[in-house]
């Protein structure tokens, strides 16, 4: 079995001052005025106590908030964040502060805003198909009192061929490989937490180069009748037959409750 894979640098860049005290961070989305809301809620005030650090860097491009000095409460935006030029969603806890990654599948950062009120920040999204969506984020560092918004500088072209250019972009080479390491593979590309059952089993020969991950990931599920759901970092893959049984057993308990009352 073999497997290749290219994946562009993830920067570390430097955080703020930790606040005085650990806060406990959640995150909510909706849909309004024909884009996406992401809202990051603290226990303190956002710009009094310095409590993000929003960034974005190419190569591969994403972005990034930091929250020093905080924990947080993941919730499962993956149906708002995919009618958006974001692809995924994802955070990592460490001693003095929390990371949330947005992923893309684009070449640059696409076009955001965000804004504060109180204990908020709120990022703003452009729907996918909207005249904005493509549009790329500000190159130009931009600083506000308490947060700060800061961009790696973009290397040159020849500096990053285009084959190496994002972890959304992959080239992979398995043949009779067994089914289950293959996801736990792909999941860890995107660092996703996988849940699988016997019953997903088999061997498979896969050989694909530079296609997004998303669409090898389903390339996967496709061939092998799999179905999956996701709830925020944690993917949960299984038959479509399974899928489908669960969900007639909720509906019978539903309607049996629903009788029952």
């Amino acid at each position: 079995m073999m497997a290749i894979i290219f994946i562009g640098l993830f920067f570390s860049l430097p955080g703020l001052v930790p606040a005085a005290a650990a806060q406990k961070v959640t995150v909510q989305s909706r849909l309004s005025e024909g884009r996406v809301l992401v809202i990051f809620t603290g226990e303190q005030e956002m710009l009094r106590h310095k409590t993000f650090h929003l960034f974005h860097v190419d190569n591969p491009a994403r972005l990034g908030i930091d929250f020093p000095n905080a924990t947080f409460e993941p919730a499962d935006i993956s149906a708002d964040l995919d009618k958006t030029l974001f692809s995924g969603f994802r955070y990592q806890t460490y001693p003095d502060k929390t990371r949330v990654v947005f992923d893309t599948d684009q070449e640059q950062v696409p076009a955001y805003t965000f804004s504060l009120a109180g204990n908020e920040l709120r990022l703003s999204l452009p729907l996918a198909g909207s005249p904005t969506a493509k549009v790329t984020a500000p190159k130009q560092p931009v600083k506000i009192q308490g947060g700060a918004i800061k961009t790696k500088p973009r290397r040159a072209a020849t500096a990053a061929p285009r084959h190496r250019r994002s972890s959304n972009y992959i080239t992979v080479d398995f043949k009779d490989a067994d089914l289950q390491n293959v996801f736990r593979f792909l999941a860890d590309v995107k660092n996703y937490n996988l849940i699988m059952g016997d019953d997903v089993k088999g061997t498979v020969t896969l050989k694909l180069k530079k296609v997004p991950w998303r669409q090898a990931f389903n390339i996967l599920l496709n061939t092998n009748k799999l179905g999956m759901e996701r709830t925020g970092n944690v993917i949960r893959i299984a038959p479509l037959e399974r899928f489908k049984e669960e969900k007639e057993a909720r509906a019978q308990n539903k309607k049996a409750n629903e009788t029952l009352e």
